[in-house]
């Protein structure tokens, strides 16, 4: 007999509600994922903290609170410095690769996003449980 596995938690952190709201169509399509969202760095510093995701999609370009602050904060907090975390930009310049790698992200994707690829990238980014 085949068991469930669990849902992979995934917390999306993006300034832009239309991406965030094609982006949680798709992964609830999916049905493998159980989705958070933050519309802004503060929000999913939170969100991180209660919700305890298993992998963070998170935006670099963000006003006040930018992607590399929240992931240099993350990576501070022993709850969150191990969480996967997925980079999406829609700069395609080797700063941002040179930031992500300073940075620990497993990925760097630049949008628009290839939905295909991103689904396979957050459930490769997601250590065997």
């Amino acid at each position: 007999m085949a068991t469930a596995t669990k849902p992979i938690k995934l917390l999306i952190i993006d300034d832009d509600q239309d991406i965030v709201e094609i982006l949680c169509l798709r992964f609830k399509k999916e049905g493998t994922f159980a989705v958070e969202t933050a519309l802004d760095g503060s929000e999913g510093l939170v969100k991180a903290k209660t919700f305890k995701p298993d992998v963070v999609l998170l935006d670099v370009v963000m006003p006040r609170t930018d992607g590399w602050e929240v992931c240099r904060r993350l990576r501070s907090e022993p709850a969150t410095a191990h969480v996967p975390i997925v980079a999406m930009t829609a700069q395609d310049g080797a700063a941002d690769h040179a930031r992500a790698r300073e940075a620990a992200v497993c990925k760097v994707l630049t949008k628009p996003l290839d939905l295909g690829e991103l689904v396979n990238t957050l459930r490769n980014a997601v250590p065997a449980r």
